[in-house]
């Protein structure tokens, strides 16, 4: 196997919820520089697999693999401070904090107190973050008094802030307006190629995006995973995958994408 295919290793996964087996079977690898969608319908288990990476559920059987330490069955604490980040379409941010408040507790996570000049500049880390994404300017307003599209952005400021070299984003551009639309996609290439807070490495976090729409993704990731009834049904190109006769009777034909 390349070793840039070592990064991430998901291994024969399975998930079931009483008699409905929501992640069958599924196999795949990330690369460390990659930048991945992941596609499917509602109901696909994307959301599901997700949980599974990050800790917050535990598998039936299978393996995930982040830089050859197998990690299904650390706590999400742990995975983070090893380097996996991620964001949720289900958002909960501190909502009776400051913007920057919300940030800077990601910033006291152990992975970041170990490069302890942080700690003596977190106001600066946490704005600088903040400008990154886009939203500096309610650093000081309280989260409740966020848009949507802005609540999505004060999530990935979190997730960055604790300096993740593999790092999801859960439907980033659900209920977006299409000028939102482009400040994402703009500050999610921008993570990806430039690394601008991701001081241990040059590059930025290897990604994956979740989804089921894809028009927003062809022009963003290099490989598309396409997730139906739990099962990988493709994984390759936007432009092969949108070819792909299965992924089309199962998902590209049902509806709006």
């Amino acid at each position: 196997m390349n070793e840039n295919h070592r990064f991430l290793d998901i291994n024969h996964l399975n998930k079931s919820f009483g008699g409905l087996h929501a992640i069958k079977d599924v196999s795949f690898s990330i690369g460390k520089n990659e930048i991945v969608g992941l596609i499917g319908p509602n109901g696909a288990g994307k959301s599901t697999l997700l949980k599974l990476i990050i800790g917050l559920l535990k598998p039936d059987s299978g393996s995930i693999v982040f830089k050859r330490e197998k990690i299904h069955k650390f706590h999400t604490w742990n995975i983070v401070n090893l380097g996996i980040s991620g964001t949720f379409q289900n958002m909960r941010p501190f909502t009776a904090l400051p913007v920057i408040a919300n940030v800077k507790l990601s910033c006291l996570s152990s992975r970041i107190r170990k490069k302890g000049e942080w700690l003596k500049k977190i106001d600066t880390r946490a704005l600088e973050v903040l400008e990154f994404v886009g939203i500096s300017d309610q650093a000081f307003n309280k989260a409740s008094a966020l848009s949507q599209g802005e609540l999505k952005l004060l999530e990935i400021a979190r997730a960055v802030a604790t300096e993740p070299e593999l790092l999801f984003l859960d439907e980033p551009f659900g209920g977006l307006s299409p000028a939102e639309t482009d400040l994402m996609a703009e500050s999610i290439m921008q993570l990806h190629s430039g690394g601008q807070f991701n001081s241990m490495h040059k590059e930025g976090p290897a990604m994956v995006i979740i989804g089921h729409k894809l028009k927003q993704l062809v022009r963003i990731v290099e490989r598309i995973i396409v997730l139906n009834f739990g099962e990988i049904i493709a994984d390759n190109t936007p432009e092969v995958v949108m070819k792909d006769k299965l992924v089309i009777e199962s998902y590209l034909g049902k509806g709006d994408v």
